[in-house]
């Protein structure tokens, strides 16, 4: 891990928590949603937003960009919470139990691994204050996701959509594992996918080094994923 790895990951969760938590506040009325809504205890776009300013700076806004897979989660969400809200419990789910689960262990992984403050800069993200015991949140949650009134088409769209925000959240992972593991740049990512060099479009002018070197890169990476 990288402080330019912890970067990119700590960029794409911030727009990822923004997206659900303003659809969550916006659909907090829904009975699917109620029951889940713990805004207090989870919500963590305010803690990714000092996590960013902590990595970029207090412009952080006009820094960051929000990649292609992240956006592609974001849009996802959006619709979801513009149509079918109670799809957005799957969402919910997924990411908040994970993170109240792995994401203590990847905590102290940074904190030694990066050498960060030992009084939180950086990683607030992962700080859950209004949580005393996330063992028994976490089974509370689950105990209320159990009990929702739900139609059984519902349930098996709530179970699909889970599938989905893994996928989702596994696409943006490896899009990190290309820009930062094996440092290749978003418009080297671009080039390959649109295949610009054949064109002329690409060059070093653009942050863009030679085809060959970038696509041996591009090799090794997907060997190292599919390995994962």
């Amino acid at each position: 891990m990288s402080v330019s790895c912890l970067q990119l990951a700590t960029g794409a969760l911030y727009y990822t928590y923004s997206a659900l938590e303003e659809e969550l506040d916006r659909n907090k009325g829904n009975p699917a949603i109620t029951a889940l809504y713990f805004p207090q205890e989870l919500h963590r776009a305010e803690a990714l937003k000092k996590d960013v300013a902590y990595f970029y700076g207090e412009d952080w806004e006009d820094t960051i960009q929000c990649s292609e897979a992240a956006q592609a989660y974001v849009d996802r969400i959006h619709h979801l919470g513009r149509h079918k809200p109670e799809l957005l419990v799957a969402h919910a789910y997924t990411r908040y139990m994970g993170d109240l689960s792995g994401g203590q262990v990847l905590k102290k992984v940074a904190q030694r691994a990066l050498h960060l403050p030992s009084t939180g800069e950086g990683i607030q993200f992962y700080l859950f204050d209004n949580v005393t015991n996330a063992q028994q949140f976490k089974q509370l949650y689950r105990a209320r996701l159990n009990t929702l009134e739900l139609s059984d088409e519902a349930k098996k769209s709530i179970v699909e959509e889970a599938n989905k925000a893994f996928q989702f959240n596994m696409n943006v992972s490896v899009q990190h594992q290309l820009e930062c593991d094996f440092y290749i740049t978003a418009a080297e990512i671009k080039c390959i996918q649109l295949k610009w060099w054949r064109q002329g479009q690409c060059s070093r002018k653009q942050g863009v080094r030679p085809a060959s070197s970038v696509l041996v890169i591009k090799r090794k990476a997907d060997r190292h994923i599919r390995k994962n």
